[in-house]
C-alpha cells in the first residue's frame, strides 16, 4: 500500500489510554487505485474527532466525529484476560509466599537441630567428665580400701606374732 506524500502514520499510542489532543494513531492507508484511499486504525473507546491531512490540508470528509463504543464480546474477553492475569499473579504470589515460608520453616528447623545437637554434645561431654570423675573416685576408694585391708592384715599378723 502506498501512503500519499505528507500523510504521517509513524506515531503510535498505547491501547491503555487515549492519545492527547491532536495526537496521532498508527494506522494503515490503502490506495484503492481510483483516487480513493482507505484508512484503517484502531481507536480506543470514546468519542473521537478524526482529521486526515494531506500536505497540511484536511482530506474530506474529515474532520469528523466518531463514537467508538466497546464491543461487549471484546470487553468480556478483555475482562476475562485481565481476571486470568490477576489470578495468575495472585497464584504466583501465593506460591512465592508459600515457598518463602517453607524456606523459613526449614531454616528454623535446621537452626533448632543445630542448637539441639550442640546441647546434646555439651551434655554428652559433661556426662563423660562426670563418668571419669566417678571412675577416679571409685579407683581412689578401692585403693584406700585396699590400703586399709593391708594395714588390718599387717596388724593381725603383728598380733599373731606377739601371741606366739
Amino acid at each position: 500500500a502506498s501512503v500519499p506524500e505528507g500523510m504521517d502514520t509513524d506515531s503510535t499510542y498505547g491501547l491503555g489510554s487515549p492519545p492527547p489532543s491532536m495526537g496521532r494513531l498508527l494506522g494503515t492507508v490503502r490506495d484503492e487505485d481510483d483516487g480513493r484511499y482507505t484508512l484503517e486504525f484502531r481507536a480506543l473507546p470514546g468519542e473521537w474527532v478524526v482529521e486526515v491531512t494531506l500536505n497540511g490540508r484536511p482530506v474530506p470528509p474529515t474532520p469528523c466525529s466518531i463514537c467508538n463504543v466497546v464491543d461487549p464480546a471484546e470487553e468480556e474477553e478483555r475482562q476475562a484476560r485481565e481476571e486470568a492475569e490477576r489470578k495468575r499473579q495472585q497464584r504466583e504470589a501465593e506460591e512465592a509466599k508459600a515457598a518463602c515460608l517453607a524456606a523459613e520453616e526449614e531454616e528454623r528447623k535446621r537452626l533448632q537441630d543445630e542448637a539441639r545437637a550442640k546441647v546434646e554434645a555439651e551434655l554428652l561431654k559433661a556426662a563423660r567428665r562426670e563418668d571419669e570423675r566417678l571412675k577416679r573416685a571409685e579407683e581412689a576408694a578401692a585403693k584406700r580400701a585396699s590400703q586399709v585391708w593391708l594395714m588390718v592384715m599387717m596388724m593381725v599378723m603383728i598380733v599373731m606374732m606377739v601371741m606366739v
